[in-house]
């Protein structure tokens, strides 16, 4: 029986390269976007390789797949608020909730306002 199937052509093809490229840059990232929060702030300015390069694929194809798989996971990880900054470098900026929303903050300023001695 032959072991060729979609599984295995997937483990040769060079997608899987580029999918533990994105794995390790998720690393970064999540780690970047951790540290920041920690420190108050709530958005990630990631700077992204020019280029990818993989056997078998050509490079502005490889890119392409590594950029999209980056906005693929990190959508699917709850973020609306992605970015792709192209020029001369290109980054991945990612912006997060870090503290009151719009709505939460005017219904605190209006309990704060009220209980003000006048």
């Amino acid at each position: 029986m032959s072991r060729v199937t979609a599984e295995y052509l997937y483990a040769k093809s060079r997608c899987r390269d580029i999918h533990m490229l994105v794995e390790e840059h998720e690393k970064v990232i999540d780690g970047q976007m951790l540290s920041i929060t920690e420190n108050g702030g709530n958005t990630l300015r990631y700077e992204l390789p020019q280029q990818v390069s993989t056997i078998g694929m050509a490079a502005a194809d490889a890119t392409v797949v590594f950029y999209s798989e980056l906005l693929i996971l990190y959508t699917s990880k709850g973020f609306k608020n992605i970015k792709l900054e192209t020029g001369v470098k290109n980054y991945l900026i990612l912006t997060w909730m870090n503290g009151l929303n719009d709505r939460d903050r005017q219904a605190r300023l209006k309990l704060i306002n009220d209980h003000i001695f006048k």
